[in-house]
């Protein structure tokens, strides 16, 4: 290792947290130094490395090219750093995972799982929280976010954040299958029809116990919903009949 490389910590300190909140008050107030040092620090480090690694927009500060691949770096080192330290200092505190998630996912399906997780892992505090909105990653005020993304969403998700795509829509096979000729199409179609229609039926099951009787008069129509499902598993086939369908295949 040359040592004569190695930047002061502050800059790099003041460097990722720029980067992460994409300002320098922001970065003062998080390290709780003022923004005029926190200015000096970046000022110190572009001119070690002989770059600009931030540029001022109306928005904050965004990194540039070379700032993105570099704070990328030092954002894992830092991390290194912490996890090692902590690993020798806090022993004994109990370790905290903080999950946000889509209030449907998370009152549907994740909250009656949670209990499982907590019982085999009595060392993790685990704080849930279903919210509307997406955390914001670079604040380090949550560890993870399970929602679904539309593809023109996935660009407002922070560079610091590691995305994992758990599922993507079935019916995306099933058209891609179809327009292709694809001779497992029938296959795929029943895959997507299968799941779509226990969404359909799901749905308009809670949308109903949520607004109870009303949903069943002339103003709120939501008992359609319900007539629409049954009548399009009944044309198509229901999700056990695609099923069916789908093993054959398989076996």
């Amino acid at each position: 290792m040359n040592h004569k490389l190695l930047p002061p910590l502050a800059a790099l300190r003041a460097f990722e947290a720029v980067g992460r909140l994409g300002g320098v008050r922001k970065a003062g107030k998080e390290l709780e130094i003022d923004h005029a040092v926190i200015s000096r620090h970046i000022r110190t480090l572009e001119s070690l490395i002989g770059k600009n690694l931030l540029v001022r927009e109306s928005t904050g500060y965004q990194l540039t090219d070379d700032g993105q691949v570099y704070h990328q770096e030092i954002y894992k080192a830092l991390t290194t750093i912490a996890t090692a330290t902590a690993r020798l200092t806090e022993t004994t505190e109990r370790k905290k995972l903080r999950i946000w998630c889509i209030p449907g996912f998370a009152s549907l399906w994740l909250s009656d799982r949670l209990g499982d997780f907590i019982k085999h892992h009595p060392s993790i505090d685990l704080d849930f929280r279903p919210a509307d909105a997406s955390p914001d990653f670079r604040s380090k005020e949550v560890d993870g976010d399970i929602r679904y993304l539309r593809r023109w969403e996935e660009a407002a998700v922070p560079k610091v954040a590691y995305k994992l795509e758990f599922a993507r829509p079935l019916v995306y096979r099933a058209a891609w299958s179809v327009t292709q000729g694809d001779p497992d199409a029938s296959t795929h179609v029943s895959m997507a029809k299968a799941l779509a229609s226990d969404a359909a039926t799901l749905t308009a099951n809670q949308a109903l116990q949520c607004h109870g009787a009303i949903g069943y008069s002339y103003e709120y129509d939501l008992h359609l919903f319900m007539k629409r499902a049954w009548a399009l598993a009944a044309t198509w086939g229901d999700a056990a009949w695609h099923r069916a369908r789908v093993g054959r295949a398989i076996l």
